[in-house]
C-alpha cells in the first residue's frame, strides 16, 4: 500500500479538498498517494531544494573561499544556525562570539562583518534547521503540488497527449506533452533555488 512520502507537500485529504472531492466519494488512494508523492520530489527537483522541515538540525560542511557569504543549501532557515571552524587538530570548534556575523533566514544567507571564510578545504561548517512543517508549506507550492499531482493521476490513467474529454455539457481541454504548465512554473519561481558551480 503506498504511504505518504516524508517529503510530501501535501496530504490526501488537501488534495481531495483542493479538487473537490468529498471526504464520501470514492478516490483511489494509492494512485493519489504515488502521485502526491511523485509531484513532491519533481517540485524539489524544480526548485534544487528541500521543503519540509527535517526532525532535527543538518549539517554542511563547505570550503573557506575568503568571502563573507555563504548561501545554505536549503532554505528557509527556521532557527538560529551554528557556525564551526575546522581547527588544526582536525575538531571542529563553535565560531567563537568574538567574532560577529549573522544570517537571513529567508535567503539563506550566512553572513561574517568583520573577517572572512579563510581559505581551505572542507574547513567550514554549518548547523541550521530549515523548512516548514508541512501543514505551513507557502500556498503557492501547495497548490502546484495539487495541479501537478493532478496531472501525474492523468498521465498514470493513459490520457497524455488527449487534447479534450467532454461530460454532458462540459468539456475539459489537457494539454499533459508537458505536465509543467507556464503557470505553475510562474508560481513557484520565487521558491526556486539556482545552484551555481
Amino acid at each position: 500500500m503506498a504511504t505518504l512520502a516524508a517529503n510530501a507537500l501535501i496530504t490526501l485529504d488537501e488534495f481531495r479538498d483542493a479538487i473537490g472531492i468529498d471526504a464520501s466519494e470514492a478516490i483511489n488512494e494509492a494512485k493519489a498517494l504515488l502521485a502526491i508523492n511523485a509531484a513532491s520530489q519533481e517540485i524539489e527537483d524544480y526548485c534544487c531544494r528541500k521543503f519540509i522541515a527535517p526532525s532535527s538540525a543538518i549539517e554542511e560542511i563547505f570550503d573557506g573561499d575568503r568571502s563573507k557569504e555563504y548561501y545554505v543549501r536549503h532554505l528557509r532557515i527556521t532557527e538560529t544556525p551554528t557556525l564551526y571552524t575546522l581547527e588544526s587538530d582536525y575538531t571542529w570548534d563553535t565560531l567563537a562570539t568574538t567574532y560577529e556575523w549573522g544570517y537571513d533566514g529567508d535567503t539563506g544567507l550566512i553572513y561574517l562583518r568583520d573577517f572572512v571564510f579563510w581559505a581551505g578545504t572542507r574547513n567550514w561548517k554549518v548547523a541550521y534547521k530549515y523548512g516548514w512543517p508541512r501543514a505551513d508549506v507557502p500556498d503557492p507550492v501547495k497548490r502546484v503540488a495539487v495541479q501537478l499531482t493532478q496531472r501525474l493521476i492523468r498521465l498514470a490513467e493513459g490520457r497524455e497527449g488527449e487534447d479534450s474529454l467532454s461530460f454532458g455539457n462540459t468539456a475539459t481541454t489537457y494539454n499533459l506533452a508537458g505536465h509543467w504548465t507556464d503557470g505553475m512554473k510562474t508560481a513557484i519561481q520565487p521558491y526556486r533555488r539556482i545552484a551555481v558551480g
